[in-house]
């Protein structure tokens, strides 16, 4: 049986309208929420241990962070390829590893864009470094 390997070239990063092209890298970090810890309410006197379920439940949230690495455009602003995308606006974003693909793996949450960096170095590519993060744990899916 022949292997092809993935080797990620096909990824596809779509935030609301705006479609990344030139994608370089994709680094997705989830990280879940913490457990909630019952609250021990053993007093003087007890033979045995006592708990209730903490009254404030659990302490932070599930986070989700995208980091996507793009190819800079000459005309970045212009060309809405990744300098237009406005900070701190929730909206669908989704990344495919091999869109169009039935059973690959898709990433979709609702993100916003929390941070752009753009890299011009002397010999090599410019690149800008996208990051988009969101509350929640987000959802994998394979695309029909």
């Amino acid at each position: 049986m022949a292997q092809t390997e993935f080797t990620g070239v096909t990824y596809t990063v779509v935030h609301g309208t705006y479609t990344r092209e030139g994608i370089l890298s994709v680094q997705l970090t989830q990280t879940g929420g913490p457990e909630v810890e019952d609250l021990d309410v053993t007093v003087f006197g007890d033979s045995v241990y006592t708990y209730i379920p903490h009254p404030l439940g659990a302490k932070g949230q599930p986070k989700v962070k995208l980091t996507v690495v793009v190819q800079a455009s000459t005309a970045a602003f212009a060309d809405s390829k990744a300098t237009k995308i406005p900070f701190n606006t929730n909206a669908d974003t989704v990344w495919a590893m091999q869109p169009g693909t039935a059973n690959t793996n898709e990433f979709t949450d609702s993100m916003q864009l929390t941070e752009r960096t753009t890299e011009i170095p002397f010999a090599a590519l410019a690149t800008t470094t996208l990051v988009f993060e969101a509350l929640g744990s987000g959802a994998w899916d394979s695309p029909a």
